[in-house]
């Protein structure tokens, strides 16, 4: 038997199996026909059908790291909600293996009423952790949130920042074995963004399976093995990060230059780079570019971490 355990993750089933995934709302003008369709249902359909997935399918071995990327509206929350498992899909199947920790809407699962540390209890709790476990941990939930003394004041009362940091204490301190994240690197202050990634970056070398959603494609590129583009439902593209946003970013520039008409043709069949010649001297080139790497020097040395004074403390 081989003890290597990357060929081991190859013979269990997959942390998350999405297989011909889709997801359909019905939409109603009014209340009543709501009511008129569930009592005659036989009778003229009184809604539309908004197809918010479609057809979606892929996989996450064990340990792996998937970004999803997509503009507003492609339906990344919704695949989020259904491996979560807070919705159920209307096609398709979604399977899971292991103890999931999500942070998708800012507050959701928390209740207003009670204060941050009675959430902590709740939210803990749901995710299968014991009273005891939850003593274990408190306190350092309690210090990365660093939200102080409001964490026993109603979380009705936080902002936006202090709810996402909260959660965000929560579903990384249960040690899950899935972790889907919803954005939640883009809120708070820089102090708070860099140290999530420092803890993104440690459960990741821990080994958990993480699905993980942002707008920021550099967060992709760093934390991703693989990315997932969709776009009105569908899969666009899925592989190697260094595979799916380039032609994603050329969409995504060519989507930004006309936003009145979406730029169909930019979809994956265009190529990775796209640059018009210069119109005159004083124009600008339009296009992409991506910075593979920056050096820096300081007085005649080369690294990573170079220390020196400036020349205004010399005088």
């Amino acid at each position: 038997m081989s003890s290597d355990p990357s060929l081991a993750a190859l013979h269990e089933p997959p942390a998350v199996q999405v297989s011909g995934a889709g997801k359909t709302y019905r939409l109603y003008q009014r209340p009543a026909d709501r009511l008129l369709q569930f009592v005659l249902p036989s009778a003229a359909a009184r809604f539309q059908d908004f197809v918010a997935l479609e057809d979606v399918s892929f996989e996450l071995r064990r340990g792996e790291v998937v970004g999803i990327v997509g503009v507003n509206g492609a339906g990344k929350s919704t695949l989020l909600q259904l491996v979560t498992g807070t919705i159920t899909p209307s096609s398709g199947t979604v399977k899971t293996h292991g103890r999931i920790a999500a942070i998708l809407e800012l507050g959701s699962g928390f209740n207003p009423e009670f204060s941050g540390r009675e959430n902590i209890y709740l939210n803990a709790a749901t995710l299968g952790l014991s009273k005891s476990e939850i003593e274990n941990r408190i306190d350092a939930i309690i210090d990365f949130a660093g939200i102080g003394a409001h964490i026993n004041q109603p979380v009705k009362t936080y902002s936006s920042g202090m709810l996402v940091r909260l959660a965000f204490s929560i579903a990384t301190s249960v040690d899950p074995d899935i972790l889907i994240i919803d954005e939640a690197l883009s809120v708070g202050d820089g102090a708070f963004r860099r140290r999530s990634f420092d803890r993104i970056m440690h459960i990741k070398g821990r080994g958990t399976t993480i699905l993980f959603c942002s707008h920021v494609l550099y967060h992709v590129e760093t934390f991703c093995d693989r990315a997932l583009w969709l776009h009105r439902g569908k899969v666009q593209k899925v592989g190697k990060v260094s595979e799916v946003l380039p032609p994603y970013q050329d969409f995504i520039d060519a989507y930004e230059r006309d936003v009145n008409t979406e730029p169909q043709a930019a979809l994956p069949q265009t190529p990775s780079v796209q640059v018009r010649p210069l119109v005159s001297a004083a124009s600008y080139p339009v296009g992409s570019a991506r910075i593979n790497a920056v050096t820096i020097r300081l007085d005649g040395q080369e690294g990573a971490e170079l220390h020196g004074k400036s020349m205004t403390s010399r005088l």
